[in-house]
């Protein structure tokens, strides 16, 4: 994995703050957001989503024990795989099979959420970033995510997200309310506040959700002449990641996430120090159960970032790659 949160600001980096604006300044809680309505809550669908997105669905062997212990983990719950290959010919995954009785399969090209989406202009960001001269099947997951939630409702998770304990027999929420795992600082982006998209809930046709995919894609369109292509500006990984992260990871969905609620804040403030107080196991009911894997987020990289990153570590001394 490439450590880059040591690496000089450039220029480039500089340009991206001003090209994202605000999208990449969630680093204060506002208090005029309006409170959580318990008398419309309700609860979120037990079903816990995973995306799997590639060339083949053979990548996806390597998380299958950890699958299997998100799903025993969570007994009352329906573990579901949406796999999306780009090859017709890998795309035949009947071999993959799980020990545990609730975790099912589905080929994304037979689900009607997707099909429409594929007929969307929105696709456009999606299909970029799988077919892109640097491509990134992270960001796909990290698009297509928001999109499933949207329209089927219920719990996100990461294949590689491992879970410590069970989710709550009744995840409650109201119709337009994301829960999330713990609060976390952007320490690499000036100490930016949010949460990880890793894992999060929700009721579908969540408005936040609508509001983040317009966003998401808003944000593509504004930098589609430098994401997921070769340029002078991805050519240096942390400002590839920001990118990514800025227009559809967690760095965008914390700007939306983060001003939800006035409990949802204070849930935030609590997490680190007490994950078992009441408001965080409400509002962030990961946070005591789920350890999240963190990668850099950069997916693969070329050998011009090979050589950026080679020039960035001659230049300064205790750079770190590991």
């Amino acid at each position: 994995m490439y450590k880059s949160s040591n690496l000089p600001v450039t220029n480039s980096v500089r340009e991206l703050s001003k090209r994202f604006g605000q999208a990449l300044c969630v680093n204060t809680i506002q208090s005029s957001v309006k409170p959580t309505n318990p008398a419309s809550s309700r609860i979120i669908d037990k079903k816990i989503h995973l995306i799997w997105v590639g060339d083949d669905w053979q990548g996806l062997i390597k998380h299958k024990a950890n699958i299997e212990n998100t799903a025993r983990k969570n007994p009352k719950y329906q573990v579901v795989i949406h796999i999306y290959i780009k090859s017709s010919a890998g795309s035949n995954f009947s071999d993959l099979k799980f020990a545990e009785k609730n975790i099912e399969t589905v080929d994304m090209n037979n689900e009607t959420w997707f099909s429409i989406y594929k007929k969307s202009k929105y696709f456009r960001q999606a299909e970029q970033s799988m077919n892109g001269e640097r491509k990134n099947y992270a960001s796909t997951s990290d698009i297509l995510r928001k999109i499933l939630i949207r329209n089927l409702g219920g719990i996100y998770s990461d294949a590689d997200d491992i879970y410590t304990g069970s989710l709550p027999e009744k995840l409650i929420a109201d119709p337009h309310e994301i829960l999330t795992t713990k609060g976390t600082t952007f320490s690499r982006w000036g100490n930016v506040k949010g949460v990880h998209s890793s894992a999060f809930a929700s009721h579908k046709d969540n408005n936040i959700l609508i509001k983040i995919i317009k966003s998401s894609f808003e944000e593509f369109v504004k930098n589609e002449d430098i994401i997921y292509r070769k340029n002078s500006t991805t050519n240096h990984l942390d400002n590839n990641f920001r990118l990514n992260s800025g227009t559809a990871g967690s760095l965008h969905f914390s700007k939306f996430v983060m001003n939800q609620s006035e409990a949802f804040q204070k849930a935030y403030i609590l997490s680190d120090q007490d994950p078992e107080h009441r408001l965080v196991k409400r509002h962030m009911p990961f946070a005591s159960i789920l350890k999240q894997v963190v990668t850099s987020g950069i997916g693969e990289f070329d050998k011009d970032q090979q050589l950026r990153m080679v020039e960035e570590l001659a230049k300064s001394s205790g750079r770190i790659i590991i």
